[in-house]
């Protein structure tokens, strides 16, 4: 059976498939994943789709009918072409790991930018990984660095694994619990970078259908009584850790900036700023000793 509004003759495939999505994402939205779909999955080009010179054969209409399902299902779209792009690297993403966000290049781009000089051989570790993108990122950014990411999910270690092989990057991968810091690496560490948990369960029920029913909820959420568990384990592990002039800087929830702030201050350290992401929310936090 074809999706209703979808026509199988000559097409403009952007803008059907945006039709046939149009009550589920903005319009905006709409366009991006459409012209996703038309040419990672199907390699037509945006001058092909928009000439309206497409004709699918009887397989492409089927395999077009399974990603229109998978999509009106609330499957996200990266999960469905099984990879993305972030800070110009393809990434492979499966439900395992979290699909990298735009916003979380600003964390790579704000550590590039403090560090000023990439020929420089430092020690960095990213705690909790998942797809491997920020590790990864920054390795091919700092070449003559030395890059460790851990997980504790064995799943998401191996599809950070295949991406540091895609990628040519030699990054070191522990498997490990950043709420044991007693199993942590002992450093030190020049940098440590983390986008941990931080979505409060109460938060949830206004998260779309894309997030909260198909990325792993691990990955994700924290306990309303507790949302900055995994900021206080990264606190004192790492400032037993760091180099004398080492920094960490994480990503968090911007509506427990201030929160986040008190917590590093209380632990010790002295040197905290907050810092903004592309849409002018606080977004990350930079704590040196």
């Amino acid at each position: 059976m074809q999706s209703k509004n979808l026509n199988y003759g000559a097409m403009n495939m952007i803008a059907d498939i945006r039709k046939a999505i149009s009550s589920l994402y903005p319009q905006y939205e709409a366009e991006a994943v459409a012209r996703m779909i038309a040419e990672d999955i199907f390699g037509f080009s945006l001058t092909d789709c928009l000439a309206d010179r497409i004709t699918l054969s009887v397989s492409q209409q089927a395999q077009l009918e399974s990603v229109i399902r998978r999509l009106q299902s609330g499957e996200p779209v990266q999960y469905i072409i099984g990879s993305t792009v972030f800070c110009g690297h393809r990434f492979l993403v499966t439900p395992s790991v979290l699909i990298p966000r735009p916003e979380t290049e600003d964390l790579v781009n704000l550590i590039l930018c403090d560090v000023g000089d990439c020929s420089q051989q430092l020690d960095v570790c990213d705690a909790g990984t998942g797809s491997g993108c920020i590790a990864i990122s920054l390795q091919k950014a700092m070449p003559q660095s030395r890059v460790t990411a851990l997980d504790i999910s064995q799943e998401a270690l191996e599809v950070a694994r295949r991406n540091a092989m895609e990628n040519c990057s030699p990054v070191h991968f522990l498997q490990a619990d950043m709420l044991s810091t007693t199993a942590m690496p002992d450093g030190p560490w020049d940098v440590i970078v983390s986008n941990p948990p931080y979505v409060m369960d109460c938060e949830k029920a206004a998260m779309s259908v894309q997030v909260k029913h198909y990325e792993p909820s691990a990955a994700l959420f924290v306990p309303d009584d507790n949302a900055l568990l995994y900021y206080a384990a990264i606190a004192q592990w790492g400032y037993t850790t760091l180099s004398p002039r080492g920094v960490i800087y994480c990503e968090l929830n911007s509506s427990l900036a201030t929160e986040t702030e008190q917590l590093f201050r209380r632990y010790g350290f002295t040197q905290v700023s907050l810092h903004y992401d592309r849409y002018n929310k606080y977004r990350f936090i930079k704590c040196g000793r």
